[in-house]
């Protein structure tokens, strides 16, 4: 248990995401005209089906799975190195349309539910069906005052770009500056850093002002969402 009532558990180890892109300036973006920048509505979500063609059924499809949540697949990144379906299915698709690290996988071949269920079906068949759902990414500034707790229960993958919000103190800094934060919410950046799970819970620590963007998935309300305690990527 750390110092300010942040607590951290390791997850399951992912590469570190080169492509959250844009996160840290989302602030301007978000309307220079609003009276609190940081407190502007959640965006809505966009969702979309990608198909990718292995060579074999076990063939890895190149995605880098963040599972720390149970609930659903998070993508930290996209392996590299070597042509994967999914960097061979991004380079003939528009861009509106590319599957990119921070996305989140709600389902595989219309197998859909916990996040241990829907990356299991990636090794299903040659052929997959990616159900892919963009983040929703917004701002919110928390400021401490003396003494008061940020609240955050986070938990984090090891190797992982983001922090998985498990609970809020009531009566807390968070609570107070960002009534609408959620459980399940993930922590992008902070203070306009971005990094490991790790870097991002010591760069949290310490600042009485914290600017951090959150990435929320946001499922259709028909979809039916399971919990899963653990599971390997």
């Amino acid at each position: 248990r750390l110092s300010g009532k942040i607590m951290a558990a390791w997850c399951c180890g992912t590469e570190v995401s080169k492509d959250v892109e844009t996160i840290v300036s989302m602030s301007s973006a978000f309307g220079e005209t609003a009276a609190d920048p940081w407190n502007v509505g959640v965006p809505p979500s966009e969702a979309f089906i990608a198909v990718i063609n292995k060579a074999t059924e076990d063939m890895p499809a190149g995605l880098q799975l963040d599972i720390c949540d149970g609930r659903v697949a998070y993508i930290a990144d996209l392996r590299r190195g070597k042509p994967t379906p999914v960097l061979l299915y991004n380079a003939k698709t528009k861009e509106a349309r590319q599957v990119r690290a921070g996305d989140y996988l709600e389902g595989v071949n219309g197998v859909r539910g916990d996040a241990k269920t829907v990356s299991a079906a990636l090794v299903s068949s040659k052929r997959l069906e990616l159900h892919i759902r963009r983040p929703s990414l917004f701002p919110r500034r928390v400021v401490r005052e003396k003494g008061e707790r940020l609240g955050l229960d986070l938990g984090y993958s090891e190797h992982g770009s983001s922090l998985v919000i498990n609970s809020i103190m009531a009566g807390s800094a968070a609570r107070r500056c960002a009534p609408d934060l959620a459980v399940g919410d993930r922590i992008v950046s902070v203070n306009g850093f971005t990094g490991t799970g790790m870097q991002l819970l010591d760069a949290i620590k310490t600042p009485e002002q914290l600017d951090l963007i959150i990435s929320r998935y946001e499922p259709p309300p028909s979809l039916d969402v399971g919990i899963c305690v653990s599971a390997a990527a």
